[in-house]
């Protein structure tokens, strides 16, 4: 067999992916079907990691060998669902709806294999798919696809005279993190100039897991770096880079490089204990000094109209928007009503819509979430706005981001946490997958100098399939347009979140310090582990006045105790 790839370690290669795929050529007779069942089971699999088509378990049913993975499901790692796509189908559809996993599949079938791996060589959103065989003897290969030799050529332009350029690439990895082809000393990432433009090949063969690319500017002596952009191989890479004193903007198309992009804050950010392991380019200035917050500083807020009337919101299915990158954008079917506005399906997939009222489209909202879809977060639990979107006059209407699917009456953990079947059901080790996961991704937000602010239940939400498969591993953060980042204040605020020692009535004055989501977390996690019940919430005396929530956090009582056997009871 040509073109494949000997495996030396096949327990650490195939533990090292969390999803799994099985061709019925694999196991279409019962010494294959024993063998790899087998071997599946000596591994370190996480749970419901396997999961058949539609076509492999009818197969299975009909040859009479589905018994035999028995003992996969028994363990827990087989899916009982299956899906009716066929492998290479599935995958794209996971991408569309911007879900990463490390995915293997297993066949025999050399064609198979080999149009699996080119599914991961010819779009490079799509990354971290391999395909592995066995022999006779039980020694696994990998199934190889080379693209045929071709460049990507990046033609590069910038607004002010530069004397180099550096083209550095990343791969988004599964957890979100950055990955780069080639750290930015390595000779290979240099660009060729020519006159005033910049010129960077690369083969595909190099380049294909790599989905997004930063650009290093040298202008007089110093080095000005581009946030990280997502580019693809099927567009034009036709490049043009905006410089500003501080940072670059860098834009896929000549009417974003055309439009005055407004100066940025002067002032320094203010010190701040983070991990200096993340880049520069991905902070965020940060105001917020616990010892010495800065005071906001906003022109005067205006209004923006819109030939758009969402008092009737349901006519406006089928308009056409465009979005900050030149794309037409088409309204879909209406979803739902929010305090801000209303929620439609978009004509590009795995995204959602959200269309401002009119009194809350404004201009420092419009400048707000232009600067966050210039500078975008990428991670997959985070619906960070991912498009500005327009009216056919051009004007500011609201933004387009991750689409979050949940499961009927399960918008979000507000909703799940007043459903008594759910709390009656949902297992300690679930609401602690929850808990991990939503700390972990609000450190990510931290590092990166963004405070959340507004932190409550309704901002969480688990995803269909997860909540099915009883993954709660993946919690998605929504309503991320009212977050505090560089000079854009977070001016709201739940009751009953707030940190005893802020002041409501300064937030509109004084950007918040990131030490205040620490205590809005601390109240979630409790309320998500104790019935949405808040932890300073107790049994009055008759003789004490009545108090709101935050009066009772900032009486510092916790009436709650560690009994002996460890269970929690309450005074």
């Amino acid at each position: 067999m040509n073109d494949i790839k000997q495996i030396t370690n096949a327990k650490k290669y195939i533990e090292s992916f969390d999803r799994f795929f099985i061709s019925f050529s694999a196991v279409k007779n019962a010494s294959l079907a024993d063998f790899l069942v087998q071997y599946l089971l000596s591994l370190n699999l996480p749970p419901r990691s396997i999961i058949f088509n539609r076509q492999t378990y009818s197969n299975l049913e009909k040859s009479g060998l589905l018994v035999k993975f028995t003992p996969l499901k028994d363990k827990g790692i087989l899916v009982d669902k299956v899906f009716g796509t066929d492998y290479a189908s599935a995958v794209k559809g996971l991408y569309e709806k911007q879900k990463r996993y490390k995915i293997l599949l297993f066949t025999l079938d050399e064609a198979e294999g080999r149009e699996f791996e080119k599914l991961d060589m010819i779009d490079n959103r799509i990354n971290d798919i391999d395909a592995v065989g066995f022999d006779n003897n039980g020694n696994f290969f990998q199934y190889l696809y080379k693209l045929p030799k071709e460049d990507v050529v990046f033609k590069v332009k910038a607004n002010k005279p530069a004397e180099a350029l550096k083209v550095v690439f990343f791969k988004t990895e599964v957890n979100g993190s950055l990955t780069p082809l080639y750290p930015k000393t390595d000779p290979r990432v240099v660009a060729k100039k020519s006159g005033d433009t910049f010129s960077y090949a690369i083969d595909k063969n190099e380049l294909f897991e790599s989905d997004k690319v930063l650009f290093i500017l040298k202008i007089s002596g110093k080095e000005l770096v581009s946030d990280y952009n997502d580019f693809y191989f099927g567009d034009k890479q036709a490049w043009y880079l905006n410089v500003n004193p501080d940072r670059i903007f860098a834009h896929n198309n000549k009417q974003d490089f055309d439009e005055e992009i407004k100066t940025e804050v002067t002032q320094k950010p203010a010190d701040i204990d983070v991990d200096t392991s993340v880049p520069d380019s991905e902070k965020f200035n940060y105001y917020g000094d616990i010892k010495n917050p800065k005071q906001i500083s906003l022109p005067t807020d205006t209004p923006i109209k819109s030939v758009i009337n969402l008092t009737d919101y349901q006519k406006i299915e089928g308009t056409k928007l465009k979005s900050d990158r030149g794309v037409t954008i088409t309204v879909g079917k209406y979803i739902a009503k929010g305090g801000e506005g209303f929620v439609y399906f978009s004509s590009q997939p795995g995204m959602v819509i959200k269309l401002f009222n009119d009194g809350l489209r404004t201009r420092n909202k419009k400048e707000k979430i232009e600067f966050m879809t210039k500078k975008r977060i990428t991670h997959p639990c985070i619906a960070w706005p991912q498009d500005s979107l327009y009216d056919s006059g051009g004007n500011f209407v609201g933004y387009q981001m991750m689409a979050v699917k949940t499961a009927k009456g399960m918008g979000d953990f507000e909703k799940m946490c007043k459903n008594q079947v759910f709390m009656n059901s949902v297992k300690k080790t679930s609401l602690a997958a929850a808990a991990a996961s939503i700390s972990s991704t609000m450190e990510y937000l931290h590092q990166r100098n963004v405070v959340l602010g507004d932190i409550k239940l309704e901002n969480f939400a688990i995803k269909e399939d997860d909540y099915l498969k009883g993954d709660f591993s993946h919690i998605i953060f929504v309503d991320c347009d009212s977050y505090q980042l560089d000079k854009f204040p977070c001016t709201v605020f739940s009751e009953g979140y707030v940190s005893p020692e802020s002041k409501v009535e300064l937030f509109s004055k004084f950007y918040r310090p990131i030490q205040y989501d620490q205590f809005s977390l601390y109240v979630l996690l409790f309320k998500l582990f104790f019935r949405r019940v808040l932890p300073y919430t107790r049994i009055r005396k008759e003789s004490e006045p009545e108090e709101t929530r935050d009066e009772a956090a900032r009486s510092g009582i916790f009436p709650y105790y560690l009994s002996d056997d460890g269970s929690t009871e309450k005074i």
